[in-house]
C-alpha cells in the first residue's frame, strides 16, 4: 500500500495480548484455591460436611472458569500492528473497534511493568498523542515490551523526519 507521497507502507511488527501478563491473576487464583482447600480441610466442622465441600468446589470452579474466560477474552480481543507509517490497534470480539494512529501524531512512547512483569518481559505501552478525542492510548499485554516501545519510538522519529516535522520537547 502507498501513501500520498508515493512511499510504500511496510509492516514492521505484529502482536497480540500476551497471556503471560495475567500471571499475577493466575498466582492469586492459585493462592485463593489453596486457602479455600486448606480452610475446608483443617476445620473439623467444615471437613465433615459434604455441602461445604460442594460449595468450596463450586467456588473454586467458578474462579478458574472466570480466569480462563478473562484470559481468552483478552487474548482474542487485542491485536496490534505497527507499519512504517501508522499503528493499528484492533480491539473487541463481537463489537470490533479499529484505532488507526499515524506515527507522526504520537508525541511520547513509554511503558509500564510491575515486578513480576519485568521478570517475564511483558508490560503495557502508553502512547501520548495529538488526538483530541483520545490523547492517551494504552496497549496492554505486550511481550518484549522494551523492544516494541523502542521500535515504535524509533519508527515515529523516522516518520517525522521523513515528513519534515520537527521534534518538540513536551
Amino acid at each position: 500500500m502507498f501513501d500520498e507521497f508515493g512511499d510504500q507502507e511496510r509492516k514492521l511488527w505484529q502482536g497480540q495480548f500476551s497471556a503471560r501478563s495475567l500471571i499475577g491473576d493466575w498466582l492469586g487464583a492459585l493462592l485463593i484455591t489453596g486457602l479455600l482447600l486448606t480452610t475446608t480441610w483443617n476445620i473439623p466442622v467444615l471437613q465433615n460436611s459434604p455441602k461445604v465441600w460442594l460449595v468450596t468446589g463450586f467456588m473454586i470452579g467458578m474462579l478458574w472458569i472466570a480466569l480462563v474466560g478473562l484470559t481468552l477474552h483478552r487474548k482474542l480481543s487485542h491485536r496490534y500492528e505497527l507499519t512504517s507509517q501508522r499503528l493499528l490497534h484492533r480491539s473487541g470480539i463481537l463489537n470490533r473497534k479499529l484505532r488507526r494512529l499515524d506515527l507522526i501524531d504520537i508525541d511520547d512512547v513509554s511503558y509500564f511493568q510491575g515486578p513480576l512483569q519485568s521478570m517475564l518481559d511483558i508490560g503495557r505501552i502508553e502512547l501520548t498523542t495529538r488526538d483530541q478525542d483520545q490523547p492517551r492510548l494504552f496497549l496492554p499485554g505486550i511481550a518484549s515490551v522494551r523492544q516494541v516501545a523502542a521500535l515504535i519510538d524509533h519508527t515515529r522519529r523516522i516518520e517525522r523526519q521523513t515528513r519534515g516535522i520537527r521534534e518538540q520537547s513536551i
